[in-house]
């Protein structure tokens, strides 16, 4: 049986979105805030990216544990890291 292909370790860099809170305010500013990832690249579309915190390969299968699904338009920066 042949081995799965290993998956490349990363760091994402992305905005996320921050929420000002349910009370009352009367500060205008609210920025979305630089979020950094760091995983394995599951995969790369048009819309998201799908990053794996773990992984494994058992009888030629794989089983993944922590995805996360980031929108390709809050994405700043893919660095590899391997």
């Amino acid at each position: 049986m042949a081995a799965l292909k290993k998956l490349n370790a990363v760091l994402v860099e992305w905005q996320d979105i921050i929420d000002g809170g349910g009370e009352w305010s009367d500060d205008h500013e609210l920025e979305p805030v630089t979020v950094l990832t760091a995983g394995f690249l599951l995969s790369k579309g048009q819309r998201h990216i799908v990053i794996v915190r773990d992984y494994y390969d058992h009888e030629g299968k794989r089983t993944y544990g922590g995805r996360l699904s980031i929108p390709v338009g809050t994405v700043v920066r893919i660095q590899n890291l391997a």
